[in-house]
């Protein structure tokens, strides 16, 4: 039966006007097909000519008794929708006014973000709080309170009150800095004599160039011209 179906035979079938309060005189329903023992009972039902949408029906088990609405009436279509039951402390109210309290208080620590010129709460307060210390770590050497700064600051203490030694090596890197031709000139012809020297003062070579030549000649003389 359909919805349109279920009002039309609403409006049109027999009525059984009672302007009297109904006094039971045993515990039953009223009405047979208000209670079932199973589920499958209450759903066969549901199923049958006899069910209409919008029913309240219970099924009263061994351990519990549960109560449904029938959504959709007859046919394989049925639908039963299980109606909300008590709660543990036996008032539903109380438990959601309950849940309510909690997800509130959960929203406040989680606070909102900066808008529209409003300050930030709860941890959104914190992350931009973290958010701007990390700029400022990550700053220039110009950033007050950035590591660049703070390793600056820190190596000009040691070079600017140094004593002479470090004086003369930042002089050293200053002169560097200031004459790198001359300073690749040096190591080119640094790298010309050390190929000059080779085989001078090493490790079982002659120390100096004076030795390796008085070697030379006396071997010479000697006739070694192989060491030589």
């Amino acid at each position: 039966m359909t919805r349109e179906e279920f009002f039309a035979a609403k409006n049109k079938g027999a009525l059984w006007d009672v302007g009297v309060s109904i006094n039971r005189t045993n515990p039953l329903p009223l009405d047979k097909n208000a209670v079932f023992d199973t589920y499958e009972n209450a759903l066969t039902y549901a199923k049958g000519v006899l069910a209409y949408p919008g029913q309240f029906i219970a099924v009263v088990g061994e351990d519990a008794v549960t109560g449904y609405l029938i959504t959709v009436a007859g046919g394989e279509g049925a639908t039963l929708v299980k109606l909300a039951q008590t709660s543990g402390s036996g008032d539903v109210n109380e438990q959601l006014n309950a849940l309510s309290t909690k997800v509130n208080n959960i929203v406040n620590e989680i606070g909102k973000a900066s808008t529209d010129g409003s300050d930030a709460t709860g941890l959104y307060k914190l992350i931009e709080a973290n958010k701007n210390a990390i700029t400022v770590l990550n700053g220039t050497v110009q950033t007050e309170g950035s590591v660049k700064k703070t390793v600056s600051d820190e190596i000009a203490k040691v070079i600017g009150k140094a004593p002479e030694t470090f004086d003369t090596l930042q002089e050293i890197a200053t002169w560097i800095e200031t004459h790198g031709t001359q300073a690749t000139g040096m190591q080119t012809a640094i790298s010309k004599l050390e190929t000059i020297l080779e085989g001078i003062g090493g490790e079982g070579e002659k120390a100096t160039v004076v030795a390796y030549v008085t070697d030379a000649i006396n071997a010479l003389k000697n006739g070694d011209i192989k060491t030589a």
